[in-house]
């Protein structure tokens, strides 16, 4: 039979292949470190709900500023998000949409004199989504941090996902190598990599939060 590819059946046959093949590659690597990059939260990508013909449709809301960031070399380097613009139409209802917002807005932190504060701020109608492009450009960043280290090939995984309580996107990486060299200094090369400074502000942009697991492979 024909694949469609989005079925239940092929979305979980498609997840046992990857799962294999890190399994693989795990099996076949010295050393792996396992990598979640959050957002901070005022460097979210988000879209916007708006109502047109009684249906509901979601567009971009490109992040207009610049950030800079220190490039392998030492140079400060100016960039902007140039988010890729969309708009296209949704099937949701107004509950779903409500809904969908509210999740959002749930976090909060309950400190024990009884003081709640709410973690992330209220958005109103925006929905944060995942941006592939940041991804893409912080492995750009740390792959010319390693080539300092190795030349080896470094074997990568890297998936992206909304947080269960309140859609907060965020990526996972897998890396796998065999430089001890590397695994001494990776941490540090991640953190040149995403953490980027607004000299505005003095403070981080862009992923605010790196979480690093390593572990020996094999």
């Amino acid at each position: 039979y024909v694949e469609c590819g989005t079925c239940e059946v092929c979305l979980s046959n498609k997840a046992v292949q990857k799962e294999l093949r890190c399994n693989i590659q795990l099996a076949s690597s010295r050393c792996c470190f396992f990598l979640t990059l959050t957002y901070a939260t005022e460097h979210i990508p988000v879209a916007r709900f708006y109502k047109f013909n009684d249906s509901y449709h979601l567009c971009c809301v490109p992040r207009d500023h610049v950030y800079t960031y220190v490039t392998s070399q030492g140079y400060n380097r100016k960039m902007s998000f140039c988010d890729e613009e969309f708009d296209y139409p949704t099937n949701l209802s107004d509950k779903a949409v409500t809904d969908l917002l509210a999740k959002v807005h749930l976090d909060r932190t309950v400190y024990p004199d009884g003081r709640s504060v709410v973690k992330y701020p209220n958005m109103g109608d925006l929905l944060p989504y995942l941006n592939y492009r940041d991804v893409q450009l912080f492995h750009k960043r740390i792959n010319q941090q390693i080539k300092q280290y190795t030349n080896e090939k470094i074997y990568t995984y890297t998936v992206g996902e909304y947080g269960p309580k309140t859609f907060r996107p965020h990526f996972h990486i897998l890396f796998f190598f065999d430089s001890e060299r590397l695994a001494q200094v990776f941490g540090q090369l991640v953190d040149k990599a995403c953490h980027w400074y607004s000299p505005q502000r003095g403070r981080e942009a862009g992923f605010h939060r790196r979480t690093l697991h390593h572990g020996p492979a094999g």
